[in-house]
């Protein structure tokens, strides 16, 4: 494939914010529960407290899809979104107190919700009738969040856990930069409809995919972020948690890099139920480490269940998208797997830890991709086995 130079420089600023974008927020994201008991929160409270980011996402993610598609503004909003969202974090420094860092959260998820769905839009805009190689594109943030947060533990065990927020500030800024640099991808010039929008969300494959990201979504958020809770109540420290997940940006990279010959030969839709399959057997795994080191190897399953999923239903929304939606129909499924699914598992995650334990939070949950995984294979029928398991599994 030639790619012409003008091409290969938009590509490689698009590389470049999706590396600081995910180096960000892994100097957040994976340290915020910890952050949050190490203030003297619940577990309860914890729950409630995480609970509130993913339930802005659920209105707030759509909100901007649509607005960002009616303008045809996506790189726009996307810059402000983006520096909005540093004094909400910065603030958090300065509380211990459940009401406020809940409207902290608030104010924080409300910016931070369009940004995903629009990079992957404006990334998708740009590949063109190449968005199989998105993966190439999206394999810079898994090395971001890889790279980031062995250096944010090392800090947190020195200037104390706070050094995360500043971490995430210095990060933000960079990208932000590179997002004034990036050039307008209008290779969709249809503004969306009413009609549009309402044929989308009538479609049963469309419907049934959003059901199934959801069951799995609430597995996959529990396990990252009370992973980091289990491993603290088993003795690790941050540092140790810092290197669970560069394993798992490692686990990362060879998915993305494969992901257009794995879509080329499996679709996305058999790239789909293989991350569900992963993310069943991962909770399991996870519910038996009983020594903090474990946890490092067991991280290699992030790869496959995660980036998997993320790769393939960004395909598969990008597929099911009617003309001119594409930023509409990324940002429902942001807010389902973002938003809906997170806000469940967090509540789930908060209540079952202080019932059950995290180990036994952790099996549950792996019960609850499994059943995600069985109604996404057996819905398509006999019609389009062809996309499905079946013929991943004879391909195999």
């Amino acid at each position: 494939m030639i790619v012409d130079t003008a091409a290969r420089s938009n590509r490689n600023l698009l590389k470049a914010f999706y590396f600081f974008f995910y180096g960000a927020n892994a100097a957040v994201i994976p340290f915020l529960n910890l952050y949050l008991a190490r203030v003297g929160l619940s577990g309860t409270q914890i729950g409630i407290v995480s609970s509130v980011f993913p339930l802005v996402l659920i209105v707030a993610a759509p909100f901007w899809g649509i607005l960002g598609d009616i303008t045809r503004r996506h790189r726009r909003i996307l810059l402000l979104s983006l520096l909005a969202t540093i004094p909400f974090l910065i603030t958090f420094t300065f509380t211990k107190n459940m009401g406020p860092l809940i409207v902290l959260m608030i104010g924080y998820a409300l910016f931070y919700a369009p940004i995903l769905p629009l990079i992957d839009t404006l990334s998708l805009q740009m590949l063109g009738d190449d968005r199989n190689q998105y993966g190439r594109l999206r394999l810079w943030g898994a090395i971001g969040w890889g790279v980031t947060p062995p250096v944010v533990g090392l800090l947190s065990n020195t200037l104390g856990i706070r050094v995360i927020f500043y971490m995430y500030v210095l990060l933000i800024l960079v990208g932000a930069l590179v997002v004034i640099r990036i050039p307008r991808f209008e290779a969709e010039i249809d503004k969306p409809s009413f009609a549009n929008i309402k044929n989308l969300m009538s479609r049963p494959s469309w419907l049934v995919f959003l059901i199934c990201v959801f069951l799995v979504g609430i597995c996959s958020h529990v396990l990252e972020h009370y992973f980091v809770l289990y491993l603290d109540n088993l003795g690790g420290s941050e540092i140790t948690f810092g290197f669970s997940i560069t394993m798992a940006s490692i686990s990362e990279i060879p998915i993305y890099f494969l992901v257009a010959w794995l879509i080329k030969r499996f679709g996305s839709r058999g790239l789909l139920l293989s991350a569900f399959a992963v993310y069943s057997l991962r909770a399991f795994l996870y519910a038996q480490i009983s020594i903090p080191v474990w946890a490092i190897p067991a991280q290699l399953m992030h790869g496959p269940s995660f980036s998997a999923l993320w790769a393939g239903a960004v395909v598969y929304a990008a597929d099911q998208a009617p003309r001119g939606l594409g930023a509409t129909a990324q940002s429902l499924f942001n807010s389902v797997f973002m938003g809906v699914a997170a806000t469940a598992g967090a509540f789930l995650g908060g209540l079952l830890y202080d019932l059950l334990g995290l180990a036994q939070t952790f099996r549950i949950c792996g019960l609850i991709a499994f059943a995600g995984l069985i109604i996404f294979l057996l819905f398509r029928g006999r019609r389009n086995v062809e996309s499905g398991l079946y013929s991943f599994t004879k391909k195999w």
